[in-house]
């Protein structure tokens, strides 16, 4: 009998942590540059089609991959859903406005339904460092800023690094702090197999 109560509350917890997953759909049309202040590198992201996010708000910073000298653009969001994915606007406004910084994206949640999301840009960006950048935009208190994200990455290194330099130990799985690394996770095990 202990023992199908074991079961019962691990499958319990299983569901439940399943349930509470967001899958953010990466639109090709966009490259994906930080995410919750955590720098993503591009090599772990070549052929995903979505990142698992945990419920909760987030901030991505991105540029437009068709347009050559694109804005980049911030974008902050709460993800309540179970998928939430980028609407760009058609391939024809795009062309006109391709460096607008006030082109509107949308998100939307797996009933197509608008999911609140504040977009604003970033300006000056010295020697393509993103994270510092958002860093100083978080701090800035500006429209899309989400202060938690203000804190500066670890001494040691983001994790994102830790995960794209191959040293993060199949153990340090359990105790990833936040979405972000078990994202990483993820990816890496996606782009080994």
């Amino acid at each position: 009998m202990k023992c199908v109560a074991a079961v019962f509350c691990l499958l319990l917890g299983l569901y439940t942590s399943a349930a509470m997953a967001v899958s953010f759909r990466i639109n090709p049309e966009i490259n994906l540059l930080v995410l919750d202040g955590n720098k993503l590198p591009g090599s772990l992201l070549k052929g995903a089609e979505s990142i698992e996010l945990e419920q909760g708000q987030h901030q991505i910073l991105f540029t437009l991959v068709s347009a050559p000298h694109s804005p980049v653009f911030i974008l902050t969001f709460t993800a309540e859903s179970h998928i939430v994915s980028m609407v760009l606007p058609s391939a024809s406004v795009l062309a006109e406005r391709s460096a607008s910084k006030n082109l509107q994206l949308r998100l939307v949640d797996e009933n197509g339904l608008d999911i609140t999301a504040i977009q604003d840009h970033l300006s000056e960006i010295q020697d393509e460092d993103y994270v510092r950048a958002v860093i100083r935009y978080n701090r800035q208190n500006r429209k899309a800023s989400v202060a938690k994200f203000s804190l500066p990455p670890r001494e040691a290194g983001t994790e994102a690094e830790k995960v794209s330099a191959g040293s993060v130990p199949a153990a340090a799985a359990p105790s990833a702090r936040g979405s972000v690394q078990a994202i990483l996770l993820w990816l890496r095990e996606f782009r080994t197999s």
